[in-house]
């Protein structure tokens, strides 16, 4: 878990101020096994040096309180479920995947850190890669 907050908060960071040039505002839910003390170190490392001010704010949640957070973890759930080899079609993700062709942009995921595969969906169909 150590692993994956700190791919997460590094990756958010980056990448955002790396598209944006703008400060990221980063909300977690809160959960009983991992505390929001740990997270906010993670921060603060990302947050600091040549990467210092590209944090806005770090807030923690309850999910079931905030429908960003609960997207999020349907999200989280259908790309894990994704990777998988023969993986059978699941209408959570094929909504996703048909509202990124809807809207004729590429669409991408990313995950990590236990293994890396990137996801490109785009107007013409999928891909894996």
């Amino acid at each position: 878990m150590n692993d994956c907050m700190s791919m997460a908060v590094k990756d958010a960071v980056l990448r955002v101020w790396g598209d944006y040039e703008e400060p990221i505002n980063l909300m977690f839910a809160k959960q009983n096994h991992f505390s929001s003390t740990k997270i906010d170190r993670y921060v603060e490392i990302w947050n600091h040096g040549f990467n210092a001010g590209r944090v806005g704010s770090v807030t923690h949640c309850f999910a079931s309180k905030v429908a960003a957070l609960q997207a999020a973890d349907v999200l989280a759930y259908e790309v894990a479920r994704a990777q998988r080899a023969n993986r059978p079609g699941r209408y959570p993700f094929q909504r996703l995947v048909d509202g990124a062709k809807a809207t004729g942009k590429a669409f991408s995921l990313t995950w990590g850190p236990i293994r890396s595969k990137r996801t490109v969906l785009s107007g013409e169909g999928e891909s894996w890669g």
